[in-house]
């Protein structure tokens, strides 16, 4: 309360925050610049700069990343859902996705531990958990059937 009161208060009475990459956000509530400033702006900041190292991975052969041609198809609230082949190589895939993810998001919070969880799945779905054989290595998650 104290840090929003003194850093981010206005002359007219309002209040305003720069973002982690340099957004200025301005004439907003008590309420809003705390949240937006706190938690709301860094981790979309952090998804953003992890989203365009996903993609870039995805689409350019010069970064020699076992994502290339893969693709992505949607990023909902803190999930990438990425299109990949289903063969040997999806557990590298998802392990190059998981590095994406963390190293984006640590350029913007660098004092939090970020950690991922993922999910291979055939078709989406909020009950998927990871599965993981033997030795480790992620498989495909099936829905139970009665």
């Amino acid at each position: 309360f104290q840090w929003v009161n003194r850093e981010c208060r206005t002359d007219d009475g309002g209040y305003w925050y720069m973002s982690p990459m340099g957004m200025l956000r301005n004439h907003t509530t008590y309420c809003a610049a705390a949240n937006g400033a706190g938690l709301q702006t860094p981790a979309a900041e952090g998804a953003k700069c992890a989203l365009w190292r996903l993609v870039r991975h995805c689409y350019d052969p010069s970064q020699k990343s076992p994502l290339y041609g893969c693709r992505p198809w949607n990023f909902v609230h803190d999930q990438f859902l990425l299109m990949i082949p289903e063969d040997g190589w999806m557990h590298e895939r998802v392990l190059a996705m998981e590095q994406d993810a963390v190293y984006g998001m640590k350029q913007v919070v660098t004092d939090v531990v970020v950690r991922v969880e993922s999910c291979l799945m055939r078709r989406w779905s909020k009950k998927a958990k990871p599965v993981k054989d033997a030795d480790g290595r992620l498989q495909v998650w099936e829905e139970k059937t009665a």
